[in-house]
């Protein structure tokens, strides 16, 4: 829901928070399914591990986008 909500307001600080927040759930469920490789099979950890690391490089290939912390946009027209 937080995502959503920052997805539609665009508000830079709030999507840079939510990215945040979203990779403090991410890093560690990525962390602990890459120790626990033994429970499943080859096909099954390729597929799992893919997924969880894109799920963590993509809030922070987002958080680059969104450029550095504290600096502000001009608009269209800006000074």
């Amino acid at each position: 829901m937080l995502l959503i909500f920052a997805a539609v307001s665009l508000e830079r600080g709030f999507v840079r928070a939510s990215l945040v927040a979203w990779l403090v759930y991410a890093m560690p469920h990525f962390v602990f399914h890459l120790t626990q490789v033994r429970a499943f099979s080859l096909a099954d950890n390729v597929a799992q591990l893919c997924t969880l690391g894109f799920l963590v490089l993509l809030p922070l290939a987002l958080l680059v986008l969104a450029g550095p912390y504290g600096e502000r946009r001009t608009g269209a027209g800006g000074a």
